[in-house]
């Protein structure tokens, strides 16, 4: 009974959202052949993409930005995929201390960041050839995090979902968000989504890098990938 709800919340939103954007947006999808007819499940890897000052909702206490604060990319993912092909999202803790939408991402089978705690239920939806989708540059919860050559920060959650879970397949995605629309949620004029062919680590790589303790960089795992894959596509 929970996965029959799930999958009818999961149908709705991204049904809905599929006809928002392709009548009310100007939405270009690009390499969607690279993911729609997959059957095997694997991770999703995009970046979060926040196109001006203005359109971000919140702040800090010091009155700095708060990036990544808005769920826009998941639902642009969510709207063009399969309806077999329902991924569980990797949301940050914060978003789960307001009750309402605790109770919508629990509906929907969606993961609370956590350190380790993304690697057991991520495995169990693997297993089931499904799909998770993180978001590096996010605010995964984590305190520990790696800054790329241009500044974004990028948290080792993906390396240790890779890993950790037996080289699984990866899909990258890069997404481009534009201009402002005010009398209209979500609150942009057009969005480019382009899916790159998937791969898998070790294949493209060779090998899990390691620190100096000898222990698996996921930092760099979670840099490479990032770097040479979803960038790249942008």
């Amino acid at each position: 009974m929970r996965d029959v709800i799930r999958n009818w919340n999961y149908d709705f939103i991204s049904g809905a959202c599929n006809f928002i954007f392709e009548n009310y947006y100007d939405v270009e999808i690009e390499g969607l052949e690279n993911i729609i007819n997959d059957k095997k499940g694997g991770i999703i890897v995009s970046n979060h993409d926040t196109p001006q000052e203005d359109w971000i909702y919140k702040k800090d206490k010091e009155g700095k930005i708060i990036l990544h604060t808005h769920s826009v990319d998941q639902l642009l993912i969510a709207a063009y995929l399969n309806s077999d092909q329902k991924f569980h999202a990797i949301v940050s803790k914060a978003h789960y201390k307001n009750r309402l939408r605790k109770g919508l991402l629990e509906a929907l089978q969606q993961i609370p960041a956590s350190k380790y705690g993304i690697i057991d239920p991520s495995r169990n939806y693997l297993e089931k050839n499904e799909y998770v989708l993180i978001f590096p540059e996010g605010n995964s919860g984590q305190k520990s995090k790696l800054v790329d050559s241009v500044g974004t920060k990028i948290y080792p959650g993906l390396g240790r979902l890779v890993s950790n879970l037996d080289n699984p397949q990866i899909f990258p995605v890069n997404i481009r968000i534009n201009g402002k629309k005010d009398n209209l949620w979500p609150k942009f004029e057009s969005a480019k989504i382009k899916f790159g062919k998937p791969f898998y680590y070790l294949d493209e790589f060779g090998e899990f890098p390691v620190e100096k303790n000898e222990m698996i960089d996921s930092f760099k795992i979670s840099k490479d990938i990032m770097d040479k894959k979803v960038y790249p596509l942008g």
